[in-house]
């Protein structure tokens, strides 16, 4: 097989290469404790969007997305569909598993 390029080219391609890789930094991500806290402000969450008594049954209507994202997270609305509220909760209330009967 037959190369364009000097031995010396070589070198400079290999040590060039390893750049290529060290830029590219490490595979494992370390999210840091600002990011954390800033994906909890920045998140959003399944709240009420009317007030609703204990033992109602949670209807999708019922339901919206808002911030913060400290409450059960929009994508696990399907498992909420069905459920009954264990006590009464006001309008724009932060749902929480703990607020399901089981």
């Amino acid at each position: 097989m037959e190369i364009s390029a000097d031995p010396d080219e070589m070198k400079l391609i290999a040590r060039e290469s390893k750049n290529i890789i060290r830029s590219l930094g490490q595979s494992q991500r370390i999210v840091s404790d600002a990011e954390e806290q800033k994906k909890l402000k920045f998140r959003r969450s399944i709240i009420l969007k009317r007030a609703m008594k204990a033992g109602e049954v949670i209807q999708d209507a019922d339901l919206t997305f808002k911030r913060p994202g400290n409450g059960i997270a929009p994508n696990e609305s399907k498992y909420l569909i069905g459920q009954k509220l264990r006590h009464d909760l006001p309008a724009d209330s932060v749902l929480r598993w703990e607020d399901l009967s089981r």
